[in-house]
């Protein structure tokens, strides 16, 4: 059969039409404890800490997280903390299925968790654990389906609860909301962990899924952290910039096409502007935490850089002269020093894990090239470049405890984010600038 140019046309513009509207669209939803001074000067000390430790004993904290999970999902909140009304994601998310992936330290406090909820919660719902304790990724998929579909006969919400199975390989429609309730996480995992609210397919009540949600709750009324939907924001941004365009117009980008929402001191659900939004990433302090999550040690052989990099880790320790930044730097015991030179050495567990820790202080104290180099230039590359003209080559290894070479590496090879790293000392630069003026 043959289509003339018009046929082809018009088909060739449905199939795009119909490949389109099973993308699912994200949305972001950024709570922060409403009156969090008040709240916590009012409510038990339980309310003063981090999800580290709030899900550490899920006994001790009962009080507390179920006072969340019932705020969250039910609206319903003790008369004497009314503050906690703000939690609500009802304006959000219809959370006929949602999927929790908590921080907790090992099974038996997830097990906690879920019997908790499911105490809190009623029978309007049912709550199912999700972990590999008798069963692989795929059968506990297929549990969670079978779950799902009864709970839709019986006309009950699911929540799923997971540490970190069930982050990948996991695909159910059905999944409208997914709560990242953890301080800080590998930026691979977390990204991993978002995408299961993307999944296409059918919803719940049998409807073309549209949109995905991602709910973070920060313990933290002031937001000076960023949170895990922050992470993945400015991972977003970076993995989809153009050559020239700044992180601060690619987080712009990104937060125009995925609709991020958040609390107001009052507990009422805001859009957030995306300018606003991208200037206050790119100028936290934590965005240098961000930048360590995204680290990519995965892009390099370190066994094939033994020699190189194990020679110049001779430094014991090195301060800042003036500042607060201080590392002691336990030189590992090399196959150099050794005698053991030569093709077909790896590096020991030991000799790895002392190395990657330098890189991570490479990162998080990469303003200090600014200052090796006079504050002459704000990108990382030129930077470099300019400290090997200088002739400050042993300084920044005795610094860093990293040779200079295997330094240069890590940034060309991209295992340190390039973007994030000259957006970090660009806003650094600028501070510096504005302090001195």
């Amino acid at each position: 059969m043959k289509y003339t140019n018009k046929v082809f046309s018009s088909y060739s513009k449905q199939e795009a039409i119909n490949t389109v509207s099973k993308i699912v669209k994200p949305k972001m939803y950024k709570i922060a404890l409403p009156e969090g001074r008040f709240v916590q000067e009012q409510l038990p000390d339980m309310f003063k800490t981090k999800w580290s430790k709030l899900l550490q004993d899920v006994d001790q904290n009962a009080f507390i997280l179920g006072s969340f999970a019932k705020a969250m999902f039910e609206d319903k909140v003790d008369p004497q903390y009314v503050e906690l009304m703000g939690l609500s994601i009802a304006q959000v998310t219809p959370a006929k299925v949602s999927m929790i992936f908590g921080g907790f330290p090992d099974r038996k406090q997830q097990n906690k968790y879920v019997k908790l909820i499911q105490s809190e919660l009623g029978e309007g719902f049912v709550v199912m654990t999700v972990n590999s304790d008798f069963t692989s990724n795929r059968k506990v998929e297929e549990e969670a389906k079978k779950t799902i579909a009864k709970a839709q006969r019986q006309g009950k919400k699911v929540i799923l609860v997971s540490r970190d199975m069930a982050s990948r390989s996991f695909s159910i429609s059905e999944i409208d909301t997914v709560f990242l309730m953890y301080d800080n996480g590998i930026l691979a995992q977390t990204i991993q962990k978002v995408s299961r609210a993307f999944t296409p397919g059918l919803t719940y009540n049998g409807e073309q899924k549209k949109e995905g949600v991602i709910v973070t709750l920060s313990l933290d009324a002031n937001r000076e952290e960023l949170d895990p939907v922050d992470q993945y924001v400015v991972a977003e941004a970076s993995r989809i910039a153009k050559p020239e365009e700044s992180l601060q117009d690619s987080i712009k980008r990104v937060a125009r096409s995925f609709n991020i929402f958040e609390n107001d001191i009052n507990g009422l659900v805001i859009k957030l502007n995306p300018d606003e939004y991208a200037e206050e990433l790119i100028t936290s302090s934590d965005l240098i935490k961000v930048a360590a999550t995204t680290i990519k040690l995965e892009n390099i052989d370190l066994n094939a850089y033994l020699d190189e990099v194990l020679a110049e880790r001779r430094v014991q320790s090195s301060k800042r002269e003036g500042g607060k930044v201080e590392v002691n730097i336990q030189k590992a015991k090399t196959f150099i020093d050794n005698g053991n030179e030569g093709e077909g050495k790896t590096l020991t567990p030991n000799e790895q894990k002392k190395l990657i820790e330098n890189i991570i202080f490479l990162n998080n104290n990469i303003i200090v090239l600014t200052e090796f180099d006079s504050f002459e230039n704000d990108n990382i590359l030129d930077i470099i470049n300019s400290l090997e003209n200088k002739g400050l080559k042993s300084e920044v290894e005795d610094y860093f405890g990293l040779g200079f070479d295997f330094i240069q590496l890590l940034i060309t090879d991209e295992v340190l984010s390039l973007r994030l790293l000259n957006t970090i000392i660009k806003s650094s630069l600028q501070r510096t600038e504005e302090f001195a003026w």
